[in-house]
């Protein structure tokens, strides 16, 4: 049984009366006002732990009631109530101290869950939630993913490529604090694009999905390319650009770490961002980027991280020549082409799981991508050989050519080595935070393949991490 009094404001009758009877069943001690002034008058003459209280009101709105309140009594805990036309204004509300939300329409359990948590703490969870560190927070210089106390990780899209004006299966989020976000649209509700520039003006950057559901919104859009692909309709460039970039982010802010530069991975990011950009524009190399996607979840997300690397390396060489860099992310990005053709999951293997038959039908991928990618035109040669040779080494006992250092392809060895980064990380505990792995896998690296890289090649590729004593 609760020790404190509810105020429960709104004007709309039916819901007021389906929130007090409910509270009244957990045995809350409730008293309702029909708008913010009588309200206010009501909290004036009482004695209450808890405000719950609409934002859209006459007389006295929500927010004008929550600066009154907290102005006197900053201590009471104070939940909005907020539809989908106040967004905007629960910003502000979270500004003045508001405690936490909820988003209309919602469910009574999730009420009762904030209750029961001021009971079991004796205090606003809210507050005491921000004045902690967020949990397995990673950030790197695209933005952050956010861990709730309840263990929810959030995903972000950049509100730039969001499509303005479309249906989302998923309930949609923004960020108000460090682990504070709230509903901004419910499952299958439109967000306009004037809706959209007034949170662009607000300086909302992002908008959030949960992690799974994130997934499920790229395997979405994966999907709706496919269906677009598969007619006689033109895709909009703008279309094919926010599919392949959406789809990228399952990866970049899983790969970040603060024992890699900052600038290094913004840098690479971005000529990443501009090889898409050319792939979106260009209907060739946007169903391959696509091929790939639909193939396996993994094999896209392992491409993108050896062009990243890839990339990353080759400016470390100063090979900063515009033409190199993009075939090199081309080349890198278009790798492993060949394993579509194969079993997925084989392609979803560790190497080291992989038995004889298995191994012999993989090592077949690089021939077989680079003769796919010799019957599509506006494709380079050089991609194709980068293609052809990734997995050649200096001594003679890489695949599927045995080639020695001198014939093979200066950035097919750069790609080389980010591959091979990524197939050693691959093995490598998962439980262990990602600055371990890559230092593990760099060991490892050093100790049993470095004869096989060009030595400065590999030696700059480690002088890319923050360690010491690889």
């Amino acid at each position: 049984m609760a020790d404190f009094s509810i105020l429960l404001v709104d004007d709309d009758d039916e819901l007021r009366n389906s929130v007090e009877l409910f509270l009244k069943n957990k045995n809350y001690d409730v008293t309702t006002a029909i708008d913010g002034k009588s309200a206010l008058d009501k909290f004036n003459s009482g004695n209450f732990r808890v405000v719950l209280s609409d934002i859209r009101m006459p007389e006295m709105d929500g927010t004008e009631l929550l600066n009154a309140i907290k102005g006197k009594s900053p201590d009471v805990y104070f939940i909005l109530m907020t539809g989908f036309a106040e967004i905007l204004a629960t910003i502000d509300a979270f500004e003045l101290g508001a405690d936490n939300f909820l988003s209309k329409p919602f469910k009574l359990n999730e009420l009762e869950n904030i209750l029961r948590g001021i009971e079991k703490k004796g205090e606003a969870p809210g507050k005491a939630e921000e004045s902690e560190a967020p949990q397995n927070t990673q950030c790197g210089p695209d933005g952050c993913i956010a861990v709730e106390s309840e263990g929810e990780v959030y995903k972000s899209i950049e509100i730039e490529k969001f499509v303005h004006g479309s249906k989302i299966n998923f309930p949609i989020y923004i960020r108000l604090g460090e682990k504070k976000f709230v509903k901004l649209a419910h499952k299958g509700e439109d967000i306009s694009r004037e809706n959209i520039s007034k949170f662009k003006d607000k300086q909302i950057t992002h908008l959030y999905l949960l992690e799974e559901d994130f997934k499920q919104y790229i395997k979405m859009t994966i999907s709706i390319a496919n269906a677009m692909t598969g007619s006689a309709v033109r895709i909009p460039r703008e279309k094919k650009l926010k599919f392949l970039s959406d789809a990228s982010e399952i990866i970049m802010k899983d790969i970040f770490c603060s024992a890699i530069e900052a600038k290094d991975f913004d840098d690479a990011h971005g000529l990443l961002k501009k090889t898409l950009d050319l792939a979106s524009d260009n209907n060739t190399l946007f169903k391959v980027c696509e091929s790939i996607i639909t193939h396996s979840d993994k094999l896209y997300a392992h491409s993108l991280f050896v062009s990243m690397f890839a990339i990353m390396l080759s400016r470390k060489l100063n090979w900063v020549s515009g033409k190199n860099l993009d075939l090199l992310s081309m080349g890198a990005l278009f790798h492993d082409i060949g394993k579509r053709t194969l079993p997925q999951e084989i392609v979803d293997k560790r190497l080291i799981d992989l038995d004889y038959d298995e191994r012999q039908l993989i090592e077949t991928h690089p021939t077989t991508g680079s003769e796919m990618l010799m019957e599509l035109p506006d494709i380079s040669d050089v991609v194709i050989q980068i293609c052809l040779q990734h997995h050649e080494n200096n001594t003679g006992t890489g695949y599927p050519s045995r080639l020695k250092s001198k014939s093979i392809l200066p950035l097919a060895k750069i790609v080389s080595i980010a591959n091979e980064f990524a197939i050693t990380l691959d093995i490598t505990p998962e439980q262990k935070k990602l600055e371990t792995k890559y230092y593990m896998a760099l060991k490892k690296m050093k100790s049993l393949k470095a004869n096989q890289f060009e030595k400065e090649f590999f030696e700059r590729f480690i002088s890319l991490f923050h360690f010491d004593d690889v």
